[in-house]
């Protein structure tokens, strides 16, 4: 059953169109002044359970629990790294390196593999794109 070039086509903008990406534009988060960072933390650090129960009018799930503990702990490993002088950097500008590097090591292995493949006129087209790669 041969599918027409339309109908592939019609195919692939339905299923870009069907899935908008103004999601992920909803998330972003206002900007924090540093004046204001400190206050909430250490509100954050000297409030306990039963306090912000209290607070909030009805008792805390365990999943709740949890993540107050597993954020006062974080916290509290973040201020002893910043009264130490280590804080913790980002690793995101070494990802993007890595990534950006493993994406022209992809180009280049597909011009190696399209000048070995391909035979004749092809493969010198092959060669001549790892070479402007490479250049």
């Amino acid at each position: 059953m041969p599918v027409s070039l339309r109908s592939l086509f019609l195919g692939l903008l339905l299923l870009l169109l069907a899935f908008p990406a103004q999601g992920a534009m909803l998330a972003i988060a206002t900007p924090v002044t540093p004046a204001e960072a400190p206050a909430a933390t250490e509100q954050l650090l000297n409030l306990n359970r039963q306090a912000l129960e209290q607070q909030l009018g009805r008792k805390l799930t365990f999943k709740e629990r949890l993540a107050l503990g597993a954020t006062k702990r974080k916290l509290r490993q973040e201020q002893r790294r910043a009264q130490k002088g280590k804080a913790k950097k980002g690793k995101k500008k070494g990802f993007g390196i890595f990534g950006f590097v493993l994406g022209l090591v992809g180009l280049i292995l597909a011009g190696i593999l399209l000048s070995v493949i391909l035979i004749g006129s092809l493969a010198i087209v092959g060669v001549i794109f790892v070479f402007a790669l490479l250049f």
